[in-house]
């Protein structure tokens, strides 16, 4: 979740102010239009000239066009919400290869925890939200273990060979 904190806040302040400045538009439109006969009269040629509508929508067509509308911003927000989760899953391939390089290449960061009671040293992978998750040097296990109790060493270079990726 919070790798996608970005889109999450950009979508909505991108659509606020898309949402001001067409009000903003629309309110300073009317105030011209407000302002005398001949105003409004320019607008409705301006808009003949760019083929825009100048009548107000009937019944039937507001009603639909309402239906159109709520109907693409579904899609939209299932479209940006796909994209949120794809975005997401490719930072955490680039970050899974990473870790598995600096494993391959015996460079990574040693934790010192207690596992049942007794103190081990693992390589540590990663902390979720409730765990963390490290590989036993000794029987190239995972190993999971609470987010308390837990202390990094500095980064070593590894002697002994994993054999992981043989």
């Amino acid at each position: 979740m919070i790798l996608n904190i970005w889109p999450i806040t950009i979508v909505p302040f991108v659509a606020a102010i898309l949402v001001t400045i067409h009000s903003i538009y629309i309110v300073e439109l009317s105030d011209y239009i407000k302002k005398g006969f001949k105003n409004g009269r320019k607008v409705v040629a301006l808009k003949k000239r760019l083929k825009m509508r100048t009548k107000k929508y009937r019944p039937v067509e507001r009603r639909y066009f309402k239906r159109m509308k709520l109907f693409w911003l579904i899609f939209l927000s299932v479209f940006l919400f796909i994209i949120a989760m794809y975005l997401f899953e490719s930072k955490g391939i680039k970050s899974a290869k990473k870790l598995i390089e600096n494993l391959e290449n015996n460079t990574y960061d040693t934790i010192k925890t207690k596992v049942h009671g007794s103190e081990i040293n693992l390589a540590y992978l990663y902390c979720g939200s409730r765990n963390c998750a490290g590989l036993s040097l000794k029987t190239a296990e995972i190993v999971y273990f609470p987010q308390n109790g837990h202390s990094f060493l500095q980064s070593t270079k590894s002697k002994n060979k994993l054999g992981l990726y043989n």
